[in-house]
Parts: C-alpha cells; structure tokens; sequence
C-alpha cells in the first residue's frame, strides 16, 4: 500500500508539474510558443503589440481649461442640414458657414461659446465642443471646403438651451439668452 500511495504522489507531482509547464508555455493564436515574458517579443509576435512598460508611467491628462475649448451651438435644423444620408454618424458643415462674425452670436464673458443666430427657446440643438488648436487645425486642413466630423466624438443633442444648461453651465452665462431660465 505503501508503494502505491507513493506511485500516486509521484504521478500527482507529474501532473502538476506538467500543468504549470503547459500554462507558463501555452500556444498563442498562431500556435506558436513563446519563451519570453513579453508577448511582444519572440516568434509569432504581433506586429502591433503594446510592450507591458508602455503605460508604466501614465498618469490622467490634465483638462484642458473652459478658455482652451471652443463651444458650437446649432439648431436641430441645422444639424438635419449638415448630416449627410450617405455618412450616417458624421456632421458635414460647410466651413464657410463657421463664419461666427455672421451666422453666430456670442458673449465677451464666454468668447470660446457660439450661439448659431436665430435659435428660439424650446427648439432642438446640437453642441459641438472640441479644444480650439484641434478646431483651428481641422479648418486648416479642409482648406475651405467641408469640416466633417463624427457626432459621437464631438456633438451633443439638447432638446432644448435649458436642457443644456441643466448640463453644462457655460462661463459668463447671461441669463436672459432664449432658453435659459432665470435663477437670479
């Protein structure tokens, strides 16, 4: 019984020892082996693998201040406009339409924020909101043309100014602007 309990111990530590082989060593989705510990290194590596050290020393990125930021306004009117049935999900404006000396409105208190002339309480709008250096840079870089950008990554929709308001409380906000409740 002796020898059998020891046959069984023996092949209990085999196995376990053999386990732990097969998990430290296991194949990747290619079915190749790699020996070292970084998953960016060896044979059957991806090209397009992030070394574990990458992020070591990441820390959150400071927010840029409200003054860094440039704020759009528009009516739903206008966002219906400018999205195109052949591009769901992206906002084409017309860079000539970003004129804000003619088609927007704005505060010397919040200068970074546009109001699109027009906008009436209870109406549908739509926030565009990005730093001003990427704004200034899109512009650049469509020449003129059409500004196209993804809704999901800088528009939001209101149902209406307070509704917005109740959200975000833009800088030198001046209460008797269409929309915005009166809470002096």
């Amino acid at each position: 019984m002796k020898k059998a309990g020891a046959c069984i111990i023996l092949f209990i530590t085999v196995m376990a020892a053999l386990a732990m082989f097969v998990i430290g060593e296991a194949p990747d989705q290619t079915g190749n082996i790699r020996a070292s510990g970084n998953p960016c290194e060896g044979e059957g590596s991806p090209g397009h693998c992030i070394p574990p050290d990458y992020f070591k020393d990441t820390k959150p990125a400071t927010p840029l201040p409200e003054s860094e930021m440039i704020t759009i306004i528009i009516s739903q009117k206008s966002f219906d406009r400018f999205s195109a049935d052949d591009a769901p999900g992206i906002l084409t404006i017309p860079v000539s339409y970003l004129d804000f000396d003619g088609n927007f409105t704005n505060t010397i208190t919040a200068p970074t924020w546009h109001y699109e002339k027009g906008l009436t309480t209870g109406e549908r709008i739509a926030m565009i909101h990005m730093p001003v250096t990427m704004f200034d840079h899109f512009i650049t870089a469509v020449n003129g043309n059409k500004l196209e950008l993804p809704v999901s990554g800088f528009i939001r929709q209101y149902d209406n100014l307070s509704d917005l308001y109740a959200q975000i409380e833009p800088p030198g906000l001046i209460r008797n602007m269409p929309g915005v409740p009166d809470n002096t």
